[in-house]
């Protein structure tokens, strides 16, 4: 059974809705409400499958309350109810997705069929979403083959996603990459027979490793799990197992090669080019090798992370954040510190930092030149001695670029929000919902929505509310013109719907408040 919640302001229309026999198509109303506001504060607390709701309402329109279940609960199915057969309207009931726009006054069978063919549509869509969660099943199952989305999943910050998938437990663990690659006479890179890689799965499992195995056509990818103190130990054992298997079974050239061990998932991202660095040494070491980098080349400065650092330090300050800036930094400075990054490497990263802030600063349209105010950079870092005032260097920098980026957004955004309003005001008998106002500035109404409120303190649909029924206050006082014009100018087109919110508003109706106060 799916469920409706029906919203109409008239009371003898909402029970008249009520009383359709809706168990004939197995729907069950859970619950009603008189306009758009209360709706939403029951759709939050049990969303039906179908909401059946008025254009014109007292509080705010259908339109609005669309507006909010689109970006809040996108699966439901609306059906809008309303007198006026106005073109627009249609419109407007398309671009919110809606699924049906009924015309008053109702037939019950052309509603009952719409809402039937409502939940048709949901169950249709469960069984697709049941497919697609299968499908998702059968994928984690292909797991041999997501190399590439391990990777990407760390790079995103996914980690709790991948730590479920590939089964992988952080607590005091050590991780490290161990590579196959074939060759043929000439040293070409040859495809590798899934059958190798499967057999060498079964090779490793009983002496108790813990691994996770990925094929790609010219490459065998084993990352070893380990405590911590005997990662490297347990890798070596692997990479022997998976050497003395090759010799065994294959008559082509291989190489098999290790990267650094690393203590942390973020991490494996550098494991795994350190063990591509140790592939190309096989043209001096010679083929059918184990080959170690830290034997070739010592992680003296085995940073892994320090790509991600820069990129989220840049995102942050483009966004002004400067609290999750300083982290950045700070991470980045306990990084180099925790590998004792030598003072002239410290020196030319922090170089980078620089001009990485410089070039995120033109991409905004700033300029760049306030962060260090045409000194000479490299003369200056090289003044900074020590790890901490160089950290403090590169927070101070961080601080001044979005000192000026929110500055400069915050003129924007006052120069927005003023557009907005005098839209607004020339505006006021026409359309002046947030997407159309948006549209004209231009900007996304859903930026025009946020900085409004910021701005002003109060929602964008409360402001027009506001303004309108200020408005009309005017025009009850100074005019002697009939309610029904007052009702148009400020953008009201029934008459009835005005009245409502206006007593709902001030506490009497327009005609009192004229008397009152003329």
């Amino acid at each position: 059974m799916k469920t409706l919640m029906i919203v109409e302001d008239e009371k003898l229309c909402l029970e008249s809705l009520v009383q359709i026999p809706w168990e004939t198509i197995d729907i069950k109303v859970i619950g009603t409400a008189g306009n758009g506001s209360e709706a939403i504060e029951k759709i939050k607390q049990t969303p039906p499958d179908i909401v059946l709701t008025d254009i014109e309402m007292e509080d705010g329109n259908g339109f609005t309350l669309a507006n909010e279940l689109t970006y809040r609960f996108p699966n439901i199915k609306i059906i809008f109810l309303t007198a006026h057969d106005k073109f627009e309207y249609a419109q407007k009931a398309i671009s919110y997705k809606a699924f049906a726009f009924i015309l008053k006054p109702i037939n019950q069978k052309i509603l009952l069929d719409t809402v039937l063919e409502a939940k048709n549509k949901i169950e249709n869509e469960n069984i697709e979403h049941n497919q697609y969660e299968q499908l998702l099943t059968d994928f984690s199952n292909c797991k041999y083959f997501l190399k590439d989305y391990l990777f990407s999943s760390i790079s995103n910050n996914r980690i709790d996603e991948i730590k479920t998938m590939f089964k992988i437990n952080e607590d005091g663990i050590g991780f490290q990459t161990i590579l196959i690659s074939h060759f043929d006479s000439n040293g070409i890179v040859q495809a590798i027979d899934f059958k190798f890689f499967t057999e060498i799965i079964t090779a490793l499992t009983p002496y108790g490793f813990s691994f996770i195995p990925f094929y790609e056509q010219n490459m065998l990818t084993y990352i070893i799990q380990s405590a911590q103190s005997n990662i490297i130990e347990k890798s070596f054992e692997a990479a022997n197992i998976i050497s003395g298997y090759m010799k065994y079974h294959d008559s082509m050239n291989f190489t098999v090669a290790i990267g650094s061990a690393v203590n942390n998932i973020k991490q494996l991202s550098f494991c795994e080019k350190r063990a591509q660095e140790a592939l190309k040494y096989r043209f001096s070491i010679g083929e059918n090798e184990v080959i170690y980098i830290d034997d070739i080349e010592p992680a003296k400065f085995s940073m892994s992370n320090i790509d991600e650092l820069k990129a989220r330090l840049i995102d942050n300050i483009k966004i002004a954040n400067i609290s999750q800036a300083k982290k950045a930094v700070s991470e980045i400075f306990e990084s180099m510190q925790t590998s004792h990054t030598s003072l002239d490497l410290t020196q030319r990263i922090c170089l980078e930092l620089v001009i990485m802030m410089s070039i995120a600063m033109a991409q905004l349209g700033e300029q760049p030149e306030v962060l260090f105010n045409k000194t000479e950079l490299w003369s200056l870092i090289k003044t900074y001695q020590s790890m901490p005032s160089l950290e403090k260097f590169i927070s101070d920098i961080s601080e001044t670029a979005i000192s000026v980026i929110s500055a400069k957004r915050e003129d924007k955004n006052n120069s927005i929000v003023e557009r907005a309003i005098e839209l607004i005001k020339c505006n006021m008998e026409t359309d002046v919902s947030l997407e159309t106002i948006a549209s004209q500035i231009p900007i996304s109404s859903t930026y025009l929505s946020s900085i409004f409120k910021n701005k002003t303190g109060i929602s964008y649909k409360t402001y027009i509310t506001q303004i309108r029924l200020n408005k009309a206050k005017e025009l009850l006082i100074n005019t002697d013109l009939p309610i029904y014009e007052i009702a148009s100018k400020i953008g009201y087109t029934d008459q009835r719907h005005f009245s409502t919110l206006f007593r709902s508003k001030v506490g009497m109706l327009p005609t009192e408040y004229r008397k009152k106060h003329q």
